[in-house]
């Protein structure tokens, strides 16, 4: 083995580790690669199998002793995470900080110095302030995907126009350790309800550890679909449209297989505020009235305000917004919905135009820079 890199994955949702897995496709075999996690992402992780290895590491495991574990490797990319960084630190490690929310962040985290990366993923065309993009160690990057993904498109088989097959529908891996008790079953329960409200037919993804929740939707004209990061743009591929919360990764990846997004209501922080953003530059995906009182909200205040959304949305706000969204939906007629579909699916390939597609390739040829290897070559 060439070295050993070690990747950190904020456990709340899927979002991280399913970056974390874009990164480690695109490291050769040379490279003993581990994801450190517990729960449903760490279960995600294994199943991708691009990882050499896999190590339980719970969010609320003593600092000092994650950091002896983590001094063993060569790297450390921590996605979306900044816990155990200070406690990992030696001279011999590279430390990788990776952030899809860095586009909320109005200061430089405190652990900056000790980087010596920090990449942060475009949100669309929003700015970086330059508290920021003045860091030595910044780096911009564009689209963070799988090299399946990234290199499907970049062969140019997303054509502008084939024969649309069902709906695709999602509601996110619904994990979090700050998740309300009872506030994902509830999430869940509203969300078949549209999944066999908007169309006929419908392909609903879900994770595997929610499928039992999930039968009360499963019908002949409903098929459950369990996807990983790595074929989920098979699944999107030709669909008349996506319905899915706002989470980045499978919203960018819906876009570039050139499928309409329409969006699901908030369950947590990030999605609210990705909403407002929406809301602003391309309000025609969202079909529901969303509270737009989030623009005080910190970047260290995301799990105060996921709790606030969660608790407003098991006293009524969840119920009101998705039959919101199904009501307005289905008052399109046959014409005028198709041209709602292509004109969203438009504006939204215009919304991504001058996105790169090659974060992931980026932020795994840096840590190979720190085996003295300068290409990816999986």
């Amino acid at each position: 083995m060439v070295g050993s890199v070690a990747f950190v994955a904020a456990p709340y949702g899927y979002g991280p580790t399913s970056k974390a897995i874009a990164i480690a496709s695109y490291l050769p075999k040379e490279i003993h690669s581990t994801f450190l996690g517990d729960g449903p992402p760490l279960q995600l992780a294994r199943s991708s199998g691009v990882f050499s290895s896999h190590f339980c590491l719970p969010l609320n495991t003593e600092a000092n002793k994650a950091g002896e574990y983590l001094k063993q490797f060569d790297v450390l990319v921590f996605v979306n995470s900044t816990r155990f960084i200070t406690a990992a630190l030696a001279k011999t490690i590279k430390i990788v900080l990776v952030e899809t929310l860095a586009w909320l962040r109005d200061a430089a985290p405190a652990c900056h110095p000790l980087l010596s990366a920090f990449f942060a993923q475009k949100f669309f065309d929003y700015k970086f302030p330059n508290k920021l993009t003045d860091l030595e160690n910044f780096h911009e990057v564009g689209v963070v995907a799988p090299a399946s993904i990234t290199g499907f498109v970049g062969r140019g088989r997303v054509p502008r126009s084939f024969q649309r097959k069902q709906p695709l529908i999602q509601c996110g891996g619904l994990y979090s350790a700050n998740m309300i008790n009872g506030a994902d079953e509830l999430f869940l329960s509203k969300t078949c309800d549209v999944v066999t409200g908007v169309s006929p037919r419908s392909r609903f993804v879900i994770p595997g550890r929610l499928r039992r929740r999930a039968t009360s939707c499963a019908t002949q004209e409903v098929e459950l679909i369990e996807a990983s990061p790595l074929s989920i743009h098979e699944h999107l591929y030709g669909s008349e449209f996506a319905l899915n919360t706002s989470g980045i990764e499978f919203t960018y990846e819906a876009i570039l297989m050139r499928v309409p997004v329409l969006f699901l209501p908030p369950f947590n922080a990030s999605q609210a505020l990705q909403l407002d953003y929406h809301l602003r530059n391309n309000p025609s995906g969202v079909l529901f009235e969303q509270k737009n009182d989030h623009e005080s909200s910190k970047f260290v205040g995301l799990h105060v305000m996921s709790g606030r959304i969660q608790e407003e949305g098991m006293k009524g706000a969840w119920k009101t917004q998705f039959s919101q969204l199904l009501d307005r939906f289905n008052s399109f007629g046959v014409v005028e919905k198709k041209k709602y579909l292509n004109e969203l699916s438009a504006s939204q390939q215009l919304m991504m135009s001058n996105l790169r597609l090659d974060g992931a390739r980026e932020i795994a040829e840096h840590c190979l820079e720190q085996f003295g290897l300068r290409s990816v070559v999986r």
